[in-house]
């Protein structure tokens, strides 16, 4: 079972590794787009800058929009290529786990009070502690260090 769990980490950790790289070309391929569109937006300028201004704006709104829309496309891709790392680092972080190495993992040893008579008995927050042995999520963490 726990070999399953693990080929099935590293087949996630492959494909978005893949995922990343495809993602960082295309974000680079639409850089340099955009960096033809500003080209092209300065060299009508410096051309045709002393002529008729509805020339201009017309032609300036011709380079104007899809360099917006390819910046929007950029962002959506760059959200896209932070959930693949997000992912496969969460995945790195698992495998490690399964391999008890825990050192990935925040054990919150800020949140331990030692005036709370078990809080450092039962090894609740710190290193090698029970929290550290689990993954949290922020939140979490905060709601569990109030319960504590």
């Amino acid at each position: 079972m726990q070999s399953e769990i693990y080929d099935r980490y590293l087949t996630i950790i492959e494909e978005n590794i893949a995922a990343t790289q495809r993602l960082k070309r295309e974000m680079n391929l639409l850089g340099t787009m955009r960096l033809l569109l500003v080209i092209g937006l300065i060299t009508l300028w410096v051309l045709f800058g002393g002529k008729d201004w509805v020339f201009l704006t017309a032609g300036s709104t011709l380079f104007i929009v899809p360099f917006v829309w390819l910046m929007v496309r950029h962002n959506k891709l760059s959200d896209r290529k932070n959930y693949a790392d997000a992912l496969r680092i969460l995945c790195e972080n698992e495998i490690k786990s399964l391999d008890y190495d825990f050192s990935v993992f925040d054990g919150a040893a800020d949140k331990a009070d030692s005036g709370h008579s078990f809080s450092l008995d039962l090894d609740i927050f710190g290193e090698r502690s029970i929290f550290q042995s689990h993954v949290f999520q922020f939140e979490v963490v905060e709601q569990i260090s109030i319960e504590v």
